[in-house]
């Protein structure tokens, strides 16, 4: 998933190189379809241990007239794997959510914030033999998240935009710890009428 990130982050760079520099891309009360690559950072209750992992998540976003506020919702999917001495354990998580977006900035470039609430479902998966873990019978847990962040969609043309964002992600399982997990997300929007 590393490379997937590396891949989009060089991707973005090079078209932002290549793009013209007229100013009237960004249009107020349109929709945004967004695919992006993520990388994530979390921790993990059981041995407190930091692994990062990857993903994606898709969206689909619509502006309101003024172009201030955005509201949308969509998809991801999330996984991490932990090496431990006796095995390894694979988990991933399946985030569903809703959000709203505060934008400001240039239509080129327009910076934003975004709340979120949603719900997802873990789980989690074990090979070889796992045996410092307290509960290994326990494999999936769902429940609810919720979701703040900051990004920026730079519009190549009044159709492509790149996308780059942080997201701090609370998890309501029994997996992370305090159920935190830092989501960094690089990709591409398509803008629609």
């Amino acid at each position: 998933m590393k490379t997937l990130t590396y891949f989009s982050v060089i991707s973005i760079a090079v078209f932002m190189l290549h793009t013209n520099i007229s100013f009237a891309q960004y249009a107020a009360g349109s929709g945004l379809i967004s695919l992006t690559g993520a990388y994530t950072i979390m921790t993990i209750e059981d041995t407190d241990a930091k692994i990062d992992g990857g993903g994606f998540q898709l969206g689909y976003e619509r502006s309101n007239l003024t172009g201030n506020l955005a509201f949308g919702g969509g998809l991801g999917y999330l996984v991490g794997i932990e090496n431990l001495t006796d095995g390894q354990i694979r988990y991933s998580t399946l985030p569903l959510w809703v959000f709203g977006k505060y934008l400001l900035g240039p239509e080129k470039a327009k910076f934003y914030f975004s709340l979120g609430v949603g719900y997802q479902i873990s789980d989690r998966q074990f090979s070889g033999d796992v045996t410092t873990i307290q509960d290994v019978n326990l494999k999936w847990d769902s429940g609810i998240s919720f979701g703040a962040g900051a990004g920026v969609n730079y519009y190549f043309n009044e159709k492509i935009c790149g996308i780059v964002s942080y997201n701090l992600q609370f998890l309501n399982n029994y997996y992370t710890n305090e159920g935190l997990a830092h989501v960094f997300n690089f990709g591409l929007g398509f803008q629609i009428n």
